[in-house]
């Protein structure tokens, strides 16, 4: 194609729009990175105790606990992160004054006090939240929990994840009276007082079953949906900052259809379990699928099994699992080591793509890949690959930073007159961009005839210091592949 019909453009045009706005809050997401992840995975077996099947993970920096619900006896097992040695057992079943009913979940916090690490449940039974020291209550068999305070019960927190003493976020439910249903939604909950408020309300979908998880690190709430494909990303406020629209979205709750089964926070990532199947046969998802904590997509990781839990150990890097299937119960998996392979399959996907003849497009598209040129910084040859060279970041930063010393890609579009149909613009899709700690960002919505745009590199607060190579890849609505662009450069440290 002749460089020459790229640039016909009004400059002022181009300048028009490269200074509006993208809507950088809501963006809808293709998850196409599958990586079968199965033999990555190791059996972790439990044989000194027995535990039922469905049991639940929580973690701290030394412990792994599993919640037995179905247990008679000592309800919570714990091993040692992360060699897995078996320590012992504690919390006893039952409704006595020092006994656990019904398990709601294990908050797991060191106290300033003593620097003892405490367990905090919420027994949805006997109506209460209690504090256990755990060294005590693994070695003092007359060891008796403190109660914190009673719960009510017409209005209950489930799904509680602690923050501090006076704030937590939870899944509020409320029992209809003379009903056998309950309201669900999230909000924020004071231990102390025992208070529940209402959190973000007006993202509430009604019929949507809402799982979540906080991270304490960046303050922000995940929460994805088990009836609707979307995951909403907010701060502690309950402002939007991320409203992600996964490829199977309906703005209305799907009674039938299940989507996420479970979410973690495993800093830098969110991790969701998807099923995307039937409600009553396949509520529980076997893939994982990982963002990072801005909500940018990276890969999906089948593992192959149904996960009912999942605890990461950053200190190890290591995802523990707790399956429904016969073959495994209990399992482990490198997470760095599994997304890494990831990484490396979308590189050679997106370059055995790039390299595939136009002509190999489907007869219902507009074309194989949009009709969009990279330029080089005179604006008049073709760029084949991108040279960051040497770019300075901060070393501590809290978000993705845009330095303005690190070049944008020129992007400019050829004519539309060859398109199948009447195309009058065409429009571009969320860009993706590898290794994961960059970030990309187009600053307008579509492209016109003979129009120049800018691809902007960010760097996430996980960006390490060295060398580095990658991808950029421009997908546009209507077409078969993205535009792709490999990009390298040398992160240093300020």
């Amino acid at each position: 194609m002749n460089i020459k019909d790229f640039l016909p453009a009004a400059l002022m045009l181009a300048f028009f729009f490269s200074c509006g706005e993208k809507d950088s809050v809501n963006i809808s997401q293709k998850r196409n990175n599958v990586i079968d992840i199965s033999g990555m995975i190791e059996e972790f077996p439990v044989e000194v105790v027995l535990i039922h099947s469905g049991a639940r993970l929580f973690g701290s920096d030394r412990y792994l606990y599993i919640e037995d619900a179905m247990s008679t006896d000592k309800i919570t097992s714990v091993f040692s992160i992360p060699d897995g040695r078996y320590i012992g057992q504690f919390m006893d079943f039952g409704a006595g004054p020092n006994e656990i009913a019904i398990m709601g979940g294990i908050n797991l916090v060191t106290s300033e006090d003593d620097g003892r690490e405490k367990a905090i449940v919420i027994d949805h039974g006997n109506y209460r939240t209690s504090a256990y020291d755990v060294d005590s209550a693994l070695t003092d068999p007359t060891y008796a929990p403190r109660i914190i305070k009673p719960i009510d019960k017409t209005v209950q927190p489930s799904h509680y994840v602690y923050v501090n003493d006076t704030l937590g976020f939870t899944r509020k439910i409320t029992i209809r009276p003379g009903s056998t249903r309950f309201g669900q939604a999230l909000g924020k909950y004071n231990l102390l007082t025992g208070e529940i408020t209402d959190f973000a309300p007006e993202e509430h979908i009604e019929g949507n079953r809402s799982l979540f998880d906080v991270s304490k690190e960046t303050q922000r709430v995940v929460e994805v949906g088990a009836n609707v494909d979307i995951v909403l990303i907010y701060d502690y406020e309950g402002n939007v900052l991320r409203r992600i629209k996964g490829p199977n979205y309906k703005p209305v709750a799907e009674g039938w259809k299940a989507y996420f089964s479970n979410v973690k926070i495993a800093e830098p990532y969110i991790l969701g379990v998807y099923s995307g199947g039937d409600w009553n046969t396949d509520y529980i998802g076997k893939r994982i699928e990982v963002l990072d904590i801005d909500g940018n997509y990276i890969a999906t990781l089948d593992t192959g099994r149904e996960i009912r839990d999942m605890c990461y150990h950053k200190p190890s890097g290591i995802l523990w699992f707790s399956f429904l299937n016969n073959d495994m119960q209990f399992g482990t998996l490198n997470l760095e080591e599994a997304l890494k392979q990831a990484e490396n399959k979308k590189i050679k996907t997106e370059s055995a793509a790039g390299n595939e003849d136009a002509d190999n497009s489907g007869t219902d598209s507009l074309g194989a890949v949009p009709p969009f040129i990279f330029l080089s910084k005179n604006l008049q040859d073709t760029l084949t690959r991108f040279d960051i060279g040497v770019v300075r970041i901060p070393k501590e930063r809290s978000e993705t930073v845009f330095p303005d010393t690190v070049a944008s890609i020129t992007i400019a579009s050829g004519n539309f007159n060859d398109l199948p149909g009447k195309v009058d613009k065409i429009l571009f899709e969320p860009t993706t961009i590898t290794p994961s700690f960059l970030n990309s960002r187009i600053d307008i919505p579509f492209m016109l005839n003979g129009m120049i745009t800018l691809v902007r590199i960010g760097f996430t607060k996980d960006a390490p210091e060295g060398d580095f190579q990658g991808v950029v890849e421009v997908p546009a609505k209507g077409f078969d592949k993205p535009l792709i662009l490999p990009v390298s450069g040398t992160i240093v440290y300020d």
